[in-house]
């Protein structure tokens, strides 16, 4: 099929027309069909030779181009063709077994309309975006050099840079002048002038603007730090420590939880007791760590948070922050030697591993298999490994750490690194093989907390992190919103945790803690939101409160314990002052003639005469 097609080969210029790309076909009046469309792309992909990295300039109609990304942020470059266009839509085709994706657009003219006298026609396989078949049909005479949409004045014709070029400003470092960057991208790039508008900086304006962008996204604004401090207030004890400077970091945890991690450390290290720490859940412009716990009360051990940390960046300095904060209230895992010795479970980053080793020598510290592995892939994908050799160089570390006792390991260590690269040998004695004792079989299974099949990974609770997986479609979340959140979840996994003593809902007491049940009438719940619905509760405005719900134990008996769900909106400020109504958390004293504002503990917060209207204030959104 490629040979019949008969394309002809693409193509540089010599000389000074070397960054113009020539065209694959010419003369090309009929429009290319799906069905041709994908035998190009299907036989260009295989060999990758026809194609060019450079978007065309200014073609004419009847040119077909064959546009090649070598990496991701080149992908939409080929749209920058010097001509401004009005996309018309796309398609998935053919309609029975969509296999490549196709895009139709218009010229634009000067009176903000579009003309189909000259179309641009791209087609793209959906499994690689990367590779683009471009065609131009019509008449290229349409074309109009337009100006800016913003430009005062129409003289100037507006030539759009390539994605490329922009990505490079948001990629550069922030602290570097522009003019400096400026200066150094025109002396790095040489092209000719046709196609410097586009694989250029326009002008030093151009680069100032974007690097404000940049850094106007990555700045916390003063109201966001402010309600963190409120909600620290509001929220009596949840927010344990905060640090803006140098590094902004907030360590918080539900008393309530804290609690439980408390008696749960009481009971001992005889229940398959795991704890896990890793730094997955990025939102936007800080991270949040999550240092997780099993309930061995319950069947199944479920998985809960005890405490977490936000921070801008992985630095040790930040993790040992959380780290003081739990030595602190345990002081059982600060201890060097006790007797109780509890494992937790954490990623190779060695910022988080000094930070457990340094604060809590009261931890068995185990390395998670599968970050481990993955250290591995990036670390033979650096190399330029070939692909035959990474099943076997993986292979042999999961046959090492499958080991029944150190002894074995050694001796099956002698044997494979004969047929190891130096190189690889090397990276393996020095980053893997130190920690063996932390992931090593022989170490896991008197714990029981050997695994056969994966060993022991960090992502010991699944529906855990598909709850805060759902923050990553909130791209924009503010900070105090996402700790409000936070506070929801833990609030979330209290309330289970005593209706489950109180043998209601998804958790029950194991045969040895059957003892532990509790009459419904002995528990409390807290107003809360369900985790499938914080974020878009938190996000939304508008949200209306669901139904409360009662479950039925296993006998039949009508449980009385209520899950509780209240209301928020988009500012947590607001979510807060609903969430202080639902709990009657605010009252009138007709006597002194003033409403009270308690938090969550009851404590008093501050008095407000009967007759303040409205504020900026949170207490006082409360009393409107």
């Amino acid at each position: 099929m490629c040979r019949s097609l008969q394309l002809e080969s693409m193509s540089s210029k010599a000389g000074s027309d070397q960054f113009l790309v020539e065209p694959l076909m010419s003369g090309r009046k009929k429009a290319i069909d799906c069905d041709e469309a994908y035998d190009i792309l299907q036989c260009e992909v295989n060999s990758l030779q026809r194609c060019s990295e450079l978007p065309p300039v200014k073609p004419k109609s009847g040119e077909v181009f064959l546009f090649c990304a070598t990496d991701d942020n080149k992908r939409r470059d080929w749209r920058c063709d010097q001509y401004r266009w009005y996309q018309n839509g796309c398609k998935l085709l053919p309609a029975s077994e969509h296999k490549v994706k196709k895009y139709y657009f218009n010229i634009a003219k000067a009176d903000n309309s579009h003309s189909n006298k000259f179309q641009r026609i791209a087609y793209h396989l959906l499994d690689n975006p990367g590779v683009v078949l471009i065609q131009y049909i019509g008449s290229h005479l349409e074309a109009e050099d337009l100006p800016h949409g913003n430009s005062v004045s129409d003289s100037k014709p507006y030539i759009r840079s390539c994605p490329s070029v922009i990505q490079q400003i948001k990629d550069s470092d922030p602290s570097e002048f522009p003019s400096t960057f400026y200066k150094k991208s025109l002396s790095a790039v040489s092209c000719p002038s046709a196609s410097n508008p586009s694989l250029q900086l326009r002008n030093r304006r151009q680069v100032v603007n974007h690097k404000a962008l940049e850094c106007q996204k990555l700045r916390l604004s003063h109201d966001e730090l402010y309600n963190i401090h409120e909600i620290a207030y509001d929220l009596d004890g949840f927010i344990a420590k905060i640090i803006t400077y140098p590094d902004l970091v907030v360590v918080c945890s539900h008393p309530k939880m804290l609690a439980e991690m408390r008696n749960l450390i009481r009971i001992g290290n005889t229940h398959g007791q795991l704890f896990s720490y890793d730094t997955t859940f990025e939102m936007g412009n800080f991270y949040v760590s999550a240092l997780l716990m099993r309930h061995v009360l319950f069947y199944g051990s479920p998985v809960m948070p005890i405490a977490f940390l936000l921070h801008e960046r992985k630095l040790e300095t930040s993790h040992a922050e959380l780290m003081k904060f739990i030595a602190s209230e345990f002081s059982t895992l600060g201890q060097v030697g006790h007797r109780d010795k509890f494992p937790l479970v954490a990623d190779d980053e060695k910022a988080i591993c000094l930070a457990i080793d340094k604060n809590l020598p009261g931890i068995i510290r185990l390395r998670c298999w599968s970050h481990t592995i993955a250290a591995v892939t990036h670390w033979l994908r650096d190399h330029k490994a070939l692909s035959p050799e990474y099943p076997v160089y993986k292979g042999d570390l999961r046959s090492l750490f499958h080991s029944a006792s150190a002894e074995e390991y050694q001796s099956s260590l002698d044997k494979l690194k004969v047929n190891w690269s130096q190189s690889f040998l090397d990276y393996y004695m020095n980053e893997i093989h130190p920690d063996i004792n932390s992931i090593g079989r022989w170490i896991l299974e008197p714990l029981g907390l050997y695994n056969p099949y994966s060993g022991i990974t960090t992502n010991q609770s699944e529906g855990f992190n598909t709850v805060m997986k759902r923050f990553d479609k909130w791209k924009e979340a503010p900070l105090d919103s996402v700790i409000f959140s936070l506070y929801q979840l833990q609030t979330y996994y209290y309330n289970e945790i005593q209706r489950g003593l109180c043998q209601c809902g998804d958790y029950k007491l194991t045969t040895d803690f059957a003892s532990l049940a509790r009459d419904p009438d002995e528990v409390k719940l807290i107003n809360t939101i369900p985790p499938h619905l914080i974020v878009e509760r938190v996000r939304n405005e508008g949200a209306h409160a669901i139904d409360t719900e009662c479950n039925v134990d296993a006998v039949g008996t009508e449980c009385n314990v209520e899950r509780k769900s209240v209301a928020t909106y988009p500012s947590s400020q607001n979510a807060r002052a609903s969430l202080v109504v639902a709990d009657d958390r605010i009252s009138f004293d007709p006597k002194l003639g003033v409403f009270v504002v308690r938090n969550s503990e009851g404590h008093l917060l501050s008095k407000y005469p009967w007759f303040i209207k409205s504020n900026p204030f949170n207490h006082e959104l409360q009393i409107k």
